[in-house]
């Protein structure tokens, strides 16, 4: 190539070069300014909404790239704009169809408002791009099926039925419940069951609990599909099974999750931490409180919910910061105040219990079990006086009333106050009555009389009465099995267990009684086995009832010759205790049970 030839070819590349480096600059800022949407009437968003809409509009009209558009769509989502969000998502993707991201976003907001065609058009593009973004994958088996294109739902589900990792990375600081496939196998069981295929429907529900049991919401699938087969007794007890654990819930979206990390808006961010508290993500829900009161400290819904999770995580010092704020903004607000005490109690935070209860009765006077609880408080304080005091002032207001006066009489028998029990039965016995807490309070002096079988009858006709009163079942739990009465501690428990299916303290008391109890003739492996599985994965079991169940069911299995799935339970068993802080004897003990089992 001779000097002339190599003059034109650099000449001709360098313009090439140039109309290249114009055309890219052209179609980077081509945009023109009037295009970028605003929000027309701003005078209802907060100051730091206003800030942050500002400074992201300037950067996408000083350069109106993919990124920046994309990144201004994402600041009016998270803000629950969603019309300009959706031109803005519009607009990167036209300035960059190669960068699947704004397709996603676009896809997710159409999700939100319910627009299936759309959903379908801009994830069906995400795959397209980008084939292993499974979550596109799943939201278009969901569209799919939203439209009755039962078809492509299936196929688009059963792309991911594979997908054994749990949505979720360090930056959200969350990671999903359950993998991927999970979701996917659930979705299409579902489409089995809906479309007629019954079979195929049971066949794949079980096979997604063969790879995890605790998705509760294939447990009420299955007992839809038994009661749809005629199997009425099989669906109740899969559909109480169900509610042992949690409900359903969406698949982690990390990437949606980033619109809630960078909302401002009360609108919208309440609501994520709501779904996040919802659905058991307790750090995630603390990481957007956390977030909430950089912009919106004085909002009173999310001073209440941080109260909540902050007594979630035992976090008692920085719930018991917020009362006083808490107390200003639900004043007059009786059911929030009294639920509030009961948070506190139940985390023995006594002092704030007493004055959020102390502001109820301000409010109403007639909740005997306020009262009750605030002498049980007083107990745990040392306050032994105020105990009389606040007891008394209860009887006083309800001497006319026999059920109340007869409640609180039990309660000044529990206390020991018997002179001041006696006092408010003579009024009692004035105005003869027969109600469950009547009789509750007859058996506790028979109990106390030391006539016991009198007792027994008082308590089982209070029972009956009301079935869910607990001071009546531990009163007869506690009389029928310190006396070996061990036929009619099961009968009872097992009632109890009908008006209240999902309760961890009675599995547990089954657990318990069925691996363990004095009169062998009346132990039973395999329900003391299921009932163990019960209480230890309760969505409701405290970690005392976790601990007892998972020694209990670890001990079973490996009784039934099941080493491994005994080991693999109290390997669980030990590591929530350590979680838990449980105490070092006890952590201990299940170390020493570990050791057994595996030299078995």
């Amino acid at each position: 190539m001779n000097k002339a030839q190599k003059k034109i070819l650099f000449t001709a590349g360098g313009f090439i070069i140039l109309v290249s480096a114009i055309i890219l600059y052209v179609t980077i800022h081509n945009t023109n300014p009037s295009d970028i949407p605003e929000i027309g009437d701003s005078s209802n968003l907060s100051s730091a909404v206003k800030e942050q809409i500002s400074d992201a509009l300037k950067e996408a009209r000083r350069k109106p790239s993919a990124s920046n558009l994309g990144n201004l769509g994402m600041v009016y989502h998270s803000c629950a704009n969603y019309t300009q969000a959706a031109e803005c998502y519009q607009l990167a993707i036209e300035k960059s169809n190669s960068d699947w991201k704004w397709n996603y976003y676009l896809g997710y907001l159409n999700m939100e408002l319910g627009a299936s065609e759309k959903v379908v058009e801009n994830f069906n593009r995400v795959t397209e791009i980008n084939p292993d973004a499974d979550l596109a994958w799943y939201y278009l088996g969901e569209a799919f099926r939203n439209t009755r294109n039962t078809d492509l739902a299936e196929k688009a589900f059963s792309k991911i039925t594979g997908n054994n990792n749990t949505p979720g990375i360090k930056e959200t600081a969350r990671t999903d419940h359950f993998p991927l496939g999970i979701y996917a196998l659930f979705q299409l069981s579902k489409i089995y069951h809906e479309t007629g295929r019954p079979e195929l429907a049971e066949e794949t529900i079980k096979k997604l609990l063969q790879q995890n049991d605790l998705f509760g919401p294939a447990f009420r699938l299955l007992g839809n599909i038994y009661t749809t087969k005629g199997n009425v007794a099989m669906g109740e007890f899969y559909t109480v099974r169900a509610n042992d654990l949690l409900l359903f819930s969406p698949p982690v979206d990390t990437l949606a999750d980033k619109l809630a990390i960078m909302s401002r808006s009360e609108l919208y961010l309440l609501k994520r931490i709501d779904e996040a508290a919802r659905n058991s993500y307790t750090d995630w829900t603390l990481q957007l409180i956390t977030q909430g009161f950089k912009y919106m400290p004085d909002n009173k819904y999310l001073i209440s919910k941080a109260i909540e999770i902050y007594l979630l995580k035992e976090e008692n010092r920085k719930a018991s910061e917020l009362t006083e704020k808490h107390l200003k903004a639900f004043a007059g607000d009786y059911n929030e105040l009294v639920n509030m005490g009961r948070l506190f109690y139940k985390n023995q935070v006594y002092d704030e219990a007493i004055k959020y209860w102390r502001e109820a009765l301000s409010i109403k006077t007639e909740d005997v079990d306020i009262y009750k609880n605030m002498a049980m408080c007083f107990r745990k304080t040392g306050e032994k006086q105020k105990i009389g005091e606040i007891l008394t002032e209860a009887a006083e207001l309800n001497r006319n009333n026999p059920e109340n006066l007869a409640d609180i009489i039990f309660t000044f028998i529990q206390f020991e106050n018997i002179d001041k029990a006696n006092e408010y039965l003579k009024i009692l016995n004035q105005r003869p009555a027969q109600s469950p807490k009547i009789q509750k309070l007859y058996g506790k002096i028979s109990e106390n009389n030391g006539n016991l079988k009198d007792a027994i009858n008082k308590y089982e006709l209070s029972f009956k009465g009301d079935p869910e009163d607990v001071e009546i079942i531990n009163s007869l739990g506690n009389l029928l099995m310190l006396n070996g009465m061990w036929g009619k501690y099961l009968a009872f428990y097992l009632d109890a267990l009908k008006s209240d299916p999902n309760n961890p303290e009675y599995l547990s008391k089954l657990s318990t009684f069925y691996l363990g109890c004095p009169e062998k003739s009346l132990r039973n492996l395999d329900e003391g086995i299921k009932y163990s599985i019960r209480a230890f994965s309760n969505k409701n079991s405290n970690p005392e009832i976790i601990l007892s169940s998972g020694k209990n069911l670890a001990v079973a299995l490996a009784t039934k010759g099941d080493k491994q799935n005994a080991l693999s339970t109290i390997i669980k068993t030990i590591n929530i205790g350590k979680r838990t802080n449980a105490r070092q004897n006890v952590i201990q003990e299940l170390e020493q049970l570990y050791r057994t089992i595996q030299n078995m």
